[in-house]
């Protein structure tokens, strides 16, 4: 019989559980899917999954990234559904939300200043008996220590039923508020100072509007590190050399990427940052009623007469003939060249080539770390030389590499680091390298190779003289030779 009471409370209590409305937004997660970081600083992140009939989908968000979030977002339903709002925190002036409460505490107002805000509540406090009176204000008196030393007290008067008194606030303990309201709006404002100093991440809702089962998809543009490159070059004796390349990515997201199809672009495309998140109040003119009619009394500075006069020289001087364009003055009608004597400031230079790499698994890369992502790898052609610049080192010359991109990628500049014989040898660094270009590279100094530099000059020889419209025309010829004497010890 126990049993069967049990059973049939189960089924009772079920019974009674109230259905979720069709029509009440279901919570919803949209996965990161895609990832293109580039060279230039920023990331373009897409979510993408499936929401069904009404759907709110929540994402967290750094509130430095707010600005490029609303700058760039693009949310799409695609199967016949509506995006409905975009919600999100707002970013007011804190000290503007402050002042909106009963109790202001926007300039950390101390326990007299507070009680002072309140006067004409009623306040239940320990000093140390328990008492209780309604607020008529604090004073500051002074009071004597020992024979010369004077000090200043708080003294919070009270409007008791036995009639006013002096409480010394430094012999309170606890002061608590019987206006329930006033309360709350005290510990609201307490509140919302302590979610001001965690306010580094922000909730951002979408809204989706729609029956039955839809794709949607989100993409925003945020933030990133710059991705970097290096290189591994490895050298063997009747082997072509081996290059190895590796890029490196920062996961610095509010999101965990789980299976992302990454692609890394050296592009530069123009990016700028407004601020959009904070509120903009326009600052209007303050316009006072005219009670009074009178004229305000008037105040001359200059002479009228003497003023008069001279734009009539003035005048003058532009109706007589014309002069020369320097001695004109600048009254008269002549058009004024702004662009004369401003010179640029911009000068014109290489953006870079544009390439990317795809990478061809997914990419799992838990928020806050770091990883290497292997982009080349093969075989390549590369000869080895002695590179010899006297204005580098005079003595010897450094190992170096003839070294030409033989394969279908971009190389991105970046170090190389040198394995010859198995052992480390240098290291290198090489700038951006299409397929098939070709670069010198030093990555250490050739020690089995002197070099002995031997400068000699000859004297100066006068060549020609010639006179041209009372003007002298001196040609003289130096001549400087340089002996390389170069000893190979290996």
């Amino acid at each position: 019989m126990f049993r069967r009471l049990l059973c049939c409370a189960v089924v009772f209590c079920v019974a009674i559980v109230p259905a979720v409305r069709a029509d009440q937004p279901q919570a919803a997660n949209l996965p990161l899917k895609r990832v293109v970081l580039f060279s230039s600083g920023v990331g373009f992140f897409e979510h993408a999954g499936e929401v069904k009939d009404n759907a709110k989908v929540e994402m967290r968000f750094k509130v430095d990234d707010i600005n490029d979030l609303l700058k760039s977002l693009v949310v799409q339903d695609l199967d016949g559904g509506q995006v409905s709002t975009v919600t999100y925190g707002s970013k007011d002036p804190i000290t503007k939300t402050l002042k909106s409460f009963s109790i202001d505490l926007t300039a950390n107002p101390t326990l007299a200043q507070l009680l002072q805000q309140v006067r004409g509540e009623r306040v239940v406090l320990d000093a140390p008996n328990e008492l209780s009176g309604v607020i008529v204000g604090v004073e500051t008196r002074k009071k004597k220590i020992g024979e010369n030393e004077i000090i200043e007290s708080d003294v919070l008067n009270l409007l008791t039923d036995q009639g006013l008194r002096a409480v010394a606030l430094d012999t309170v303990s606890r002061i608590k508020l019987t206006n329930e309201r006033l309360d709350a709006e005290l510990r609201k404002a307490l509140a919302l100072l302590a979610a001001a100093h965690a306010a580094d991440k922000k909730s951002v809702e979408l809204s989706f509007l729609g029956r039955g089962t839809r794709r949607v998809r989100v993409g925003y543009i945020e933030e990133t590190p710059v991705w970097k490159t290096t290189y591994r070059l490895v050298l063997a004796e009747g082997q072509k050399p081996f290059l190895q390349g590796w890029a490196i990515v920062e996961n610095t997201s509010e999101a965990d990427w789980a299976g992302v199809h990454l692609t890394l672009v050296s592009g530069r495309p123009i990016s700028f940052t407004m601020d959009l998140y904070e509120p903009l109040y326009v600052p209007r003119p303050e316009v006072q009623l005219e009670l009074y009619g009178s004229l305000r009394p008037q105040v001359y500075g200059q002479d009228v007469e003497k003023k008069a006069a001279g734009f009539a020289a003035v005048k003058a001087a532009c109706a007589a003939p014309p002069l020369p364009p320097v001695s004109k003055p600048a009254c008269c009608d002549k058009p004024v060249q702004w662009r004369q004597g401003v010179q640029s400031a911009a000068q014109g230079g290489s953006v870079g080539n544009l390439f990317q790499y795809v990478i061809a698994t997914p990419v799992t890369l838990p928020r806050q770390q770091s990883a290497m992502l292997p982009i080349a790898g093969g075989e390549v052609k590369g000869e080895k030389v002695s590179i010899y610049n006297q204005s580098v080192l005079a003595t010897h010359p450094l190992s170096g590499l003839r070294f030409t991109n033989t394969s279908d990628l971009y190389l991105m500049q970046g170090p190389i680091t040198v394995f010859d014989g198995g052992v480390y040898a240098g290291d290198a660094r090489i700038a951006d390298l299409p397929p098939g270009g070709q670069r010198l590279i030093s990555y250490g100094i050739d020690l089995d190779t002197e070099v002995a530099p031997q400068s000699t000059g000859r004297p100066e020889e006068l060549l020609s003289v010639r006179l041209l419209k009372g003007t002298a025309i001196v040609t003289h010829k130096y001549t400087q030779s340089v002996e390389y004497t170069v000893k190979n010890s290996g």
